[in-house]
């Protein structure tokens, strides 16, 4: 099993960092015309962060998962 940690980090390497702002997920406020993401491992808790953060005419995508019920990390088995 790979290390979700370095699946994003992996990901993190095509980010323009000119462009584009890394920021805490904490503290999730942007201006308007600004382009920013935020790295939160846990799929649940990225999901939960994701639906409170949109607004109104924002989509939040979820992807990845398909037909599982569950995520493995290291050797442990986690329903979703």
């Amino acid at each position: 099993m790979e290390d979700p940690l370095a699946i994003i980090a992996e990901i993190e390497t095509g980010i323009d960092r000119n462009n584009i702002q890394k920021i805490a997920p904490d503290n999730l406020k942007v201006k308007d015309d600004a382009h920013a993401y935020t790295v939160i491992s846990e799929r649940r808790k990225a999901i939960e962060t994701a639906i409170s953060a949109a607004q109104r005419g924002d989509i939040v995508l979820i992807a990845g998962k398909g037909h599982e019920d569950y995520q493995i990390l290291g050797n442990k088995q986690n329903t979703i």
